[in-house]
């Protein structure tokens, strides 16, 4: 399955030990891409990133990004439309699939440590994947208009929630029944 937002690089194909490259989102793919985060619209989404080959044989790739958007969520509150504008950077470096263990038993997490490397597959990697993952651990998870405010008079009180809720009601007519 191609990814919404897919721009493929093959290292084979990388010329120089330093390239620059720019993308952006065209259309559609910003459509597919607000679908799969939830946006009520992602306006635009555009990158900048540095490949810069390694002379190590475990790590033959590193990239650095920087990227910004300008999108529109739903408040969480009052359901307006919130816009927002994005931007984040990243870096990381590639490995060849194969060349890193994987102990199946224990996963160890640290926060602190840097990320392990991204696997090139068959000597390529999706750059628009890599940014659109990134992009989408920067979205605000709860955005709220201004001025919104969460009135907690409005939340239904649990007793009224256990009278009204439907399995409640359908036990009362069991229960009734019986």
């Amino acid at each position: 399955m191609t990814p919404e937002f897919s721009r493929p690089i093959i290292l084979q194909e990388l010329e120089q030990e330093v390239s620059s490259l720019h993308f952006e989102a065209e259309p559609a793919e910003r459509t597919a891409l607000a679908n799969r985060f939830g946006l009520l619209e992602l306006k635009s989404l555009t990158a900048d990133i540095t490949l810069t080959k390694q002379e190590s044989a475990d790590e033959p790739l590193r990239i650095d990004a920087k990227f910004s958007a300008q999108l529109v969520q739903e408040c969480v509150i009052s359901l307006e439309p919130v816009p927002a504008k994005l931007e984040g950077s990243f870096a990381c470096t590639f490995t060849i699939s194969g060349t890193t263990e994987v102990d199946e038993f224990e996963i160890e997490v640290d926060p602190e440590a840097e990320d392990p490397p991204e696997i090139l597959v068959d000597g390529q990697f999706d750059a628009g994947e890599l940014i659109a993952e990134h992009f989408g651990l920067h979205i605000n998870p709860f955005p709220k208009a201004e001025g919104a405010v969460f009135d907690a008079s409005t939340v239904a009180s649990r007793e009224e929630m256990d009278i009204n809720n439907p399995f409640a009601m359908l036990k009362k007519l069991k229960d009734e029944m019986n």
